[in-house]
């Protein structure tokens, strides 16, 4: 399989987890951004994997949406 389609299938699924992630804190994407110190139109991009977050973001997102980091990037397979 080819490694750049493994990435962007990674991304949408990442994308896809913190989109679910905020709808179930109850918080909308302007307040995760402002609680985050972003733009609006970044939170939009890590729902929509047109951008990705960073690690020292993603452990933000967790305590911003009381998650856990694998709920973010989903479970590692051994």
């Amino acid at each position: 399989m080819d490694n750049n389609l493994v990435i962007m299938d990674y991304e949408q699924l990442v994308a896809k987890n913190i989109e679910r992630e905020i709808k179930q804190s109850g918080k909308t994407k302007t307040q995760v951004a402002r609680e985050l110190g972003v733009a609006p139109e970044t939170v939009m991009g890590y729902t929509t994997g047109k951008s990705f977050p960073g690690v020292k973001n993603i452990r933000r997102l967790c305590m911003i949406l009381d998650c856990t980091y694998e709920e973010i990037l989903g479970k590692l397979e051994n």
